[in-house]
């Protein structure tokens, strides 16, 4: 890096004394090939000189510029790059800091090595080209195939989403020793096929569902009911869905959430081309017997009038009948007011939810939009009233987040916990 410029030297008493400026850092290169850093780089500027006298102390010097010719190639994944600019000196007139200096480190997708913020080695991130099959991924956009499995984070064949019934798979775009493994209610030939490890007369079976949304609904817009709809949609029942929807501390009046949420329910299922039966459930206490084996899904409504102590109770009474139901291949879809609800689930030792966080509002990113829940949803949609992110949460796919990664919108799968 720079050194200190010197001080200034008096000549007359008409002088005016200043401090010599910091000089500006330099670094060179001749190396041809591969540079692999992992301590420091430093080119920043010195520090200006101090004045003893009553004149101006010096200013810092500009940072040095690094750059990389051609045919030299620089990992910095574990580097510190230093090119600020030298700090002013005191004095009687105090010298200015120096400029920032340049880094000019173009991309480099032919290293070898994973570097910049590739996925695999000279391939993924927003650097590189797309990943071929079997290399890691984080996203789609990732991958050549446009399709980085959400278990195991690789990149899989094109064959994988399709939407055809390819060799080796044995459901659509699922088991085999290629694609994901596959979700509760579809063809499986071996266990490894089942996503639950438990394939029974060529069905992967039994598995339960548990759909969290952290949308209240009382307000919602095309995507938020999609959602709804979809997550309704999440059993193995072929004819009419019989529903059980809790209402005991939701917002029954009148277009309430409690009321909206049938609507919403009922119209999605009708333009599916699916019949719906609902029936209200406003005593807790009632589950066990509410829940008969006819019946398909326990939906939650938001539970805005309850406190946490309450929502706990109920929640430590439904653990039997609600774990029961679940994995007998019953699905539970929990909707969320901002601040209560979540306690429910959490209490009944289904999963795991220390709080939610209020993200209404915010454009939600639709993380696995291969995902049944996310069919129809566009990307990014709006939060509106009262959503909420899960704090806390382990289990389950995240199929929504907000921009800050959060959990909005979660599928369980009861047998893979």
């Amino acid at each position: 890096n720079g050194t200190g410029g010197a001080a200034g030297i008096a000549y007359s008493a008409l002088t005016t004394l200043e401090g010599g400026s910091g000089g500006g850092g330099t670094v060179f290169f001749d190396t041809p090939g591969r540079l692999v850093v992992t301590g420091q780089i430093d080119v920043s500027g010195g520090n200006g000189g101090d004045s003893t006298c009553s004149g101006g102390a010096g200013g810092g010097g500009s940072g040095g510029t690094l750059i990389l010719q051609a045919g030299r190639f620089l990992d910095v994944s574990e580097a510190e790059l230093d090119v600020t600019g030298g700090g002013g000196a005191t004095g009687g007139r105090d010298g200015g800091d120096g400029a920032a200096g340049e880094l000019d480190l173009p991309g480099d997708c032919t290293a070898g090595v994973t570097n910049q913020d590739e996925t695999a080695v000279d391939c993924g991130g927003a650097t590189c080209g797309a990943c071929a099959d079997a290399l890691r991924c984080d996203l789609d956009a990732d991958c050549l195939s446009a399709l980085c499995s959400p278990d195991d984070g690789v990149c899989l064949p094109v064959t994988c989403g399709n939407g055809v019934l390819d060799a080796g798979e044995s459901d659509v775009d699922c088991g085999g020793t290629t694609c994901d493994a596959c979700l509760g209610g579809l063809a499986c030939v071996s266990f490894t096929d089942c996503r639950s490890g438990s394939c029974a007369a060529g069905i992967c079976d039994p598995t339960g569902f548990i759909e969290l949304i952290g949308h209240d609904y009382f307000a919602s817009n095309a995507d938020m009911d999609r959602i709804l709809g979809n997550a309704v949609q999440r059993t193995r029942e072929t004819g009419t869905i019989e529903v059980v929807l809790y209402d005991e501390f939701a917002d029954t009046t009148a277009g309430g959430e409690a009321e909206r949420v049938e609507t919403i329910v009922t119209d999605q299922l009708t333009a599916a081309g699916r019949t719906v039966s609902i029936t209200r459930l406003s005593d807790s206490t009632l589950l066990a017997s509410a829940l008969t084996a006819s019946v398909d899904v326990f939906l939650i409504a938001e539970q805005e009038d309850g406190v946490a102590a309450t929502l706990r109770t109920v929640g430590t009474a439904w653990a039997a009948p609600l774990r029961s139901f679940v994995e007998g291949g019953g699905t539970v879809v929990a909707t969320f007011f901002v601040d209560e609800g979540f306690e429910l689930l959490d209490a009944s030792g289904l999963l795991t939810i220390s709080g939610v966080d209020g993200v209404t509002g915010a454009d939600l990113i639709v993380a696995d939009p291969r995902a049944p829940l996310m069919q129809g949803v566009g990307s990014p949609y709006e939060g509106l009233s009262g959503t909420a992110a899960f704090l806390g949460l382990t289990e389950g796919a995240v199929l929504v987040t907000s921009p800050d990664g959060e959990p909005v919108v979660v599928e369980v799968e009861v047998n893979l916990f």
